[in-house]
């Protein structure tokens, strides 16, 4: 599975409107349930909140995956949003996050969810690419980005 066959241009957002976690994660979901009208989007709201209480996706260098496994999805869905004034979303190096990459994965087998959220968290941990997606100013460039960094990071 490749994250631009997952990620529609239409669930990329940069730059995202919310200023504190809960809106953030709220706008996410709003994203992808808004380009796919199968999405429950309520119970993928709750499903993502709930993951969020046990323990935070704040990942640490400016990057949150906030995701869950719900029945609001009968297929993975994903959405990108960039907040380039940071956002307190408590991260586990207690630094404002300003990559967001949400995953809503159906329940089931965790195969395909612990594949795509390994593919970010691969692509995000370098640095010099990070730096390139923060600084993008368009959905376009965004999704251009992820394709470029699956195609020459995780050949």
């Amino acid at each position: 599975m490749k994250l631009v066959e997952i990620l529609p241009i239409e669930n990329v957002k940069v730059p995202l409107e919310g200023k504190t976690k809960d809106e953030i994660i709220t706008e996410l979901v709003d994203i992808i349930s808004f380009s796919n009208p199968l999405i429950d989007k309520n119970l993928v709201l709750k499903s993502v909140i709930d993951r969020e209480k046990t323990m935070s996706t704040g990942i640490g260098k400016g990057i949150a995956i906030p995701h869950a496994k719900s029945k609001g999805v009968n297929e993975i869905a994903t959405a990108l949003g960039i907040a380039p004034d940071g956002i307190d979303f408590d991260a586990l190096d207690s630094q404002p996050v300003y990559l967001f990459f949400l995953i809503a994965a159906p329940e089931g087998p965790a195969g395909p969810h612990l594949h795509c959220l390994s593919k970010i968290s691969r692509l995000l941990n370098h640095d010099g690419y990070r730096e390139k997606l923060l600084n993008c100013s368009s959905a376009k460039e965004a999704l251009r980005l992820v394709e470029e960094g699956e195609r020459e990071i995780l050949k």
